[in-house]
Parts: C-alpha cells; structure tokens; sequence
C-alpha cells in the first residue's frame, strides 16, 4: 500500500467515526452498553486514522504490505462489529 492509498483510507475512517458519534447522538435514549458499543467504534476509527496518517508522516516508508487478517480485522472494527461486555 502506498502512502496515497493510506491517506484515502485515514479519510474514510474518519468518516466512520464521524458517523458513529452521529449515530450516538441521536440514540441517546439507548440503553447504556449500547451506547458503550458506539463510542468505542468511534474511538477505534480515530485512532486508526490517526495511526495511519502517522505510518505516512515518517516519510522513510514509500511502500509496504498489510496482512489480508489485518485489513480484514481493520473492516470488522469499523463495521460495528466490536462489542464491549460490560460484565451484565
């Protein structure tokens, strides 16, 4: 992946999380570990992105390749598929 296609997808995560604190703010009436769910999907988007975006900053870096269970575990976070278990 080039640092081109990084930042496309620093882009896209940040949409995401954009998304996620959109989608918390108008469940606010959920109940607690959803709302939980929400913002921990939030926080991984931005972190990735910041993460990401960082990878491209150290400008040593021109090309490298990403493990298909990497990006594949990177798609399933960003999709909601990260539940927290608040212990209930």
């Amino acid at each position: 992946m080039t640092c081109f296609q990084l930042q496309k997808s620093v882009k896209e995560l940040r949409s995401c999380g954009e998304m996620y604190q959109k989608l918390y703010q108008s469940a606010f009436d959920a109940d607690p570990e959803s709302l939980a769910n929400i913002q921990v999907n939030q926080q991984m988007c931005l972190l990735l992105a910041q993460s990401t975006e960082k990878v491209c900053q150290l400008g040593h870096i021109e090309e490298f390749s990403l493990d298909i269970k990497c990006v594949s575990y990177f798609t399933f976070l960003c999709l909601g598929s990260l539940f927290v278990d608040t212990g209930r």
